[in-house]
């Protein structure tokens, strides 16, 4: 009988791990899925422009930028993306412009200040420490984001989008 009962465990543990290494095996198998990338990269911003159907006027430095990345996602939103002069040109601003009245930040961290000033087209900037990095704001009917990677007073944000249409 513990013969008998010690065969039937034994089987039974053979067939699990035979199942499971197939499964792996399926899994493997599977091709891949991956998301496209819903940007199009642009090597000027008239043609970024052509694209989406609208002018974007923004200026022309921002943090000691020394170059641009234009890019369009899905013929709606164009983003230009500042780069600045270290060897890796990483990024140190980012402006984005479409139309409607959406969040067209991409930003979903969470911010101890956010400070609204409605007398410049419904603007609200975040931050910490009375430093902010971020604006959203709506002017006619587009919205904008700008982001920077360095953070700056209420004074020199509310400056930045003044000059972004």
């Amino acid at each position: 009988m513990k013969k008998l009962l010690l065969f039937t465990i034994s089987v039974l543990a053979i067939l699990a791990i035979a199942g499971c290494n197939k499964t792996v095996q399926q899994e493997e198998d599977e091709p891949m899925t991956q998301i496209p990338n819903p940007f199009m990269e642009y090597s000027s911003l008239e043609e970024a422009e052509k694209a989406t159907g609208f002018k974007f006027d923004y200026p022309e430095n921002i943090a000691g930028s020394v170059g641009y990345v234009y890019r369009v996602m899905n013929g709606e939103m164009l983003e230009v993306i500042f780069l600045g002069t270290n060897e890796t040109s990483a990024e140190v601003a980012r402006i984005r412009k479409a139309k409607g009245s959406d969040d067209i930040s991409g930003d979903y961290n969470v911010y101890g200040d956010v400070k609204n000033d409605n007398s410049l087209n419904n603007l609200q900037v975040r931050g910490e420490n009375g430093l902010y990095s971020g604006a959203v704001w709506v002017e006619d009917e587009y919205t904008f984001a700008l982001s920077l990677e360095e953070a700056v007073p209420f004074d020199q944000m509310k400056e930045l989008v003044s000059q972004i249409h």
